[in-house]
């Protein structure tokens, strides 16, 4: 977020060329409701009304880990789990892959990638982040072994592909990171200084690798227009700034600020309540309900001429325009509320992990990889995998780890029962 939101404007401004292409007063409008925003997310994170950070309650990390894994039964339970999670998202992954007609017609193009009849189908992949947590959870405190770096590659598997095969950033990143941090829980103890750097440093740099050479890989089949270079990605030809992603997210909001057509939450229903319904018992549901911005191919919703009448010029077809814009164009100066509330949300994940571990360790390591979409998509682009992903992963901890986990209570609560009873009891 830092990097988008602050550094990157500067270096795109760095002659002059961004506030040229935008003016100044609309650029200084909407980068400073972009730092207001920042400023609210941070304090949805840190505000503690006036309590002490720590709670009473609160276990360490890894004391908060070891609590869900206190027994050998409960490890077999996980290791189960997380296969069945992953034997999810792996046929989920090669049905979708299967029904473009294979590997190589599927990866032949420019961001490509495999297609489902149901979207159910199609999302099942993003198991795969909470099958790999899992099975680390199930080692943790004994630590890797080859056959186990294998099972997790395998698991994570399809998303691997889709990030490099469909040169796809948020994929591999997640993907890496997601092999980093089960190394880690399966450890039970922090890694060092130097591994950690290590770590962190090949995953950005893989990520920077493909990024600046994707469009390159794929200037036959449209991909763009050609970048070789570290310095041509992350300092891009200011000729070319009406397709840099920065600028699309300040045009987006600029677009729907001079049309006053802010959607005011209708997307948000349209994703949470019409998309859900299969297209096999609703065919025209998109259209029906008026979600324009569903079936055309701009996200924003306008035409590229009422583009040209706001901005001057058109938003490039499928871009990005991040987190923060995507909330402006629903709520106009309103979405600075609904940016904290994300802060405070992904803080009550962080208390629930350290409070009770268990489920809320995966789904809260999951939704902070998940949050690679932020700056670089959408919010819709987060929370609508985050829900595939919590959603799936609670329901099938709740089948087969939940009724260990209300044994083992009901079972402390008889000894302290049974303590109390009895004479001298403490």
């Amino acid at each position: 977020m830092l990097a988008g939101y602050c550094f990157w404007p500067l270096l795109l401004d760095r002659n002059g060329d961004l506030t040229s292409l935008l003016g100044e007063g609309s650029l200084n409008r909407v980068q400073a409701y972009y730092c207001a925003a920042l400023v609210c997310m941070m304090i949805g994170m840190v505000w503690t009304r006036g309590r002490r950070l720590a709670s009473p309650k609160e276990l360490s990390p890894w004391r908060s880990l070891a609590a869900t894994v206190s027994v050998d039964r409960t490890r077999r339970r996980l290791v189960r789990l997380s296969v069945v999670l992953g034997s999810v998202a792996i046929l989920s992954y090669l049905t979708s892959i299967f029904n473009v007609g294979g590997f190589e017609a599927a990866y032949s193009v420019y961001k490509g990638g495999g297609r489902a009849a149901s979207g159910y189908v199609g999302e099942a992949y993003l198991l795969s982040y909470p099958a790999a947590l899992i099975y680390s959870l199930a080692r943790q405190g004994r630590g890797f072994r080859a056959v186990d770096w294998c099972v997790v590659v395998v698991m994570l598997s399809p998303n691997l592909l889709q990030g490099t095969l469909g040169v796809r950033r948020g994929p591999l990143f997640i993907s890496l990171a997601t092999l980093f941090v089960s190394w880690v829980v399966s450890r039970g103890r922090a890694p060092g200084l130097l591994r950690t750097g290590l770590a962190i440093s090949v995953i950005l740099l893989s990520v920077i690798f493909l990024w600046t050479n994707r469009q390159s890989w794929f200037a036959d089949e449209g991909g763009g227009p050609t970048r070789v270079g570290l310095t041509s990605t992350l300092l891009p030809d200011t000729g070319q700034l009406s397709q840099n992603d920065y600028v699309s997210g300040v045009g987006s909001a600029l677009i729907t600020e001079y049309y006053n057509a802010f959607f005011w939450g209708k997307r948000w229903w349209v994703d949470l309540l019409i998309r859900p319904i299969p297209r096999q018992l609703w065919p025209t549901k998109y259209e029906d309900v008026g979600a324009y911005w569903k079936t055309g191919g701009n996200p924003t919703g306008f035409e590229e001429y009422e583009q040209v009448v706001a901005l001057g010029f058109p938003l490039p077809a499928g871009h990005s325009i991040g987190v923060l814009s995507d909330l402006y164009s629903e709520w106009w100066w309103f979405a600075l509320f609904f940016v904290f509330l994300l802060g405070r949300f992904l803080r009550w994940l962080w208390f629930k992990h350290r409070t009770i571990g268990q489920v809320w360790t995966v789904i809260f390591l999951g939704a902070l990889g998940l949050c690679i979409y932020l700056p670089t998509q959408s919010f819709s682009a987060w929370y609508q995998r985050f829900l595939v992903m919590a959603v799936g992963t609670f329901v099938a901890w709740r089948w087969f780890i939940g009724r260990d986990i209300r044994q083992k209570n009901r079972s402390q609560e008889e000894l302290a029962t049974r303590g109390k009873r009895a004479p001298g009891g403490v």
